[in-house]
């Protein structure tokens, strides 16, 4: 898996969860550590993904460079301290796209779950992949790497004299026929 995401010069930390958040592995540029300790991860406890989300996004804030999370779930959250509004607040502040994967079970996610997913993904310019079999693991993942490799930002300071902070509605148009998928991610605007 992390020899698809992550290239030669890029960074990975390892986190995972079941009643609490807790970090494997630190910042690395070894994918075989990483893939080492995720096969010997046992999938036992409950679900606390809204803590899940917040930890991970605290873990890669002080971090250099871009960021992206990749979050393996069943969707669920059954012993979260923190709430799916206050992880989607949270999520949506750091600027750090959510690329979720789920579910890799055999129940499918209930509509409250989908919808919870498909709104931290989208809050956050990430991706929401809804799987059948851990087959198509690699596929994703490739995906992702992709995507993550063909991103770019664009900044802009405003002289609008309406509200000083807050979110900002922004439109960008492309005019290359070559470009097939845009997204588009506002971060909050703080005067000076």
């Amino acid at each position: 898996m992390f020899g698809i995401l992550a290239r030669a010069v890029d960074q990975s930390l390892l986190a995972a969860f079941n009643h609490r958040p807790f970090l494997l592995q630190g910042p690395t540029g070894d994918p075989e550590i990483l893939s080492r300790d995720i096969e010997r991860l046992p999938v036992v406890g409950g679900t606390s993904l809204h803590d899940a989300v917040i930890f991970s996004l605290l873990q890669l804030r002080e971090l250099p460079g871009r960021k992206a999370v990749v979050l393996l779930t069943d969707g669920k959250d059954k012993h979260s301290r923190f709430t799916l509004n206050q992880a989607l607040d949270f999520a949506r502040q750091s600027s750090i796209p959510l690329y979720l994967i789920g579910p890799v079970v055999e129940e499918p996610l209930a509509l409250e779950e989908t919808t919870a997913l498909r709104r931290m993904a989208a809050l956050t310019g990430g991706a929401l992949y809804l799987i059948r079999s851990e087959h198509q693991l690699p596929a994703v993942y490739a995906e992702i790497a992709e995507e993550l490799r063909h991103q770019y930002v664009l900044a802009f300071q405003s002289d609008y004299e309406g509200r000083k902070s807050g979110w900002r509605s922004l439109e960008v148009r492309v005019s290359r026929r070559a470009c097939t998928r845009t997204k588009l991610v506002c971060s909050l605007v703080s005067p000076p």
